[in-house]
C-alpha cells in the first residue's frame, strides 16, 4: 500500500455561510490543489481540517490572512477503493494495539483509488504496520 506522511492543518473557522467559501478560494488563488477535507461543526466555530499539495503555500496563505492554525502530522495513505480496503488496513493496525486517533477519506465510486487520511499517536508503529511489518 502507498502512503506518505503529511501536514494536515486544522484552521478555526466561523461557523457562518460563506466561511468555507472563502478559505478554499484563498488556496485556490496560490494554484494549490486540496488532497483531503474534512470539516467538524461546534456551535461557535467549525474546524476544518485539509491536507494540500503544496503545504507551504498553505500554510503561508492561512497564516497570512489571519488564520488560527493547528499543524499535525498525519498519513495519507492510498487504497484500492474496493469493498474492505479500509477494513483490512484498521485490522493490521488493531492487531498492532493501535488505536486510530481519527481517519476520513475521500473516493469516486468510479475511480480506482481513495486516499484516506490516518492519525495515531503511534505514528512510528503505524508507519512500520502500513509498511506491511517491516
Amino acid at each position: 500500500m502507498k502512503f506518505r506522511k503529511c501536514k494536515q492543518y486544522s484552521v478555526f473557522l466561523e461557523n457562518r455561510a460563506g466561511a468555507l467559501a472563502e478559505l478554499c478560494n484563498l488556496i485556490s488563488e496560490r494554484s494549490v490543489n486540496l488532497l483531503a477535507i474534512c470539516a467538524i461543526d461546534t456551535v461557535e466555530e467549525a474546524v476544518l481540517r485539509i491536507v494540500a499539495e503544496d503545504e507551504v503555500r498553505t500554510l503561508e496563505a492561512l497564516k497570512g490572512d489571519g488564520f488560527r492554525v493547528v499543524e499535525t502530522e498525519i498519513f495519507l495513505v492510498e487504497l484500492d477503493n474496493v469493498p474492505g480496503a479500509t477494513g483490512r488496513m484498521a485490522t493490521d493496525l488493531a492487531k498492532a494495539g493501535i488505536n486510530i486517533d481519527y481517519i476520513y477519506a475521500s473516493a469516486h465510486p468510479e475511480g480506482p483509488k481513495a486516499y484516506l487520511v490516518l492519525r495515531t499517536h503511534q505514528m512510528a508503529e503505524t508507519e512500520k504496520v502500513l509498511r506491511g511489518g517491516e
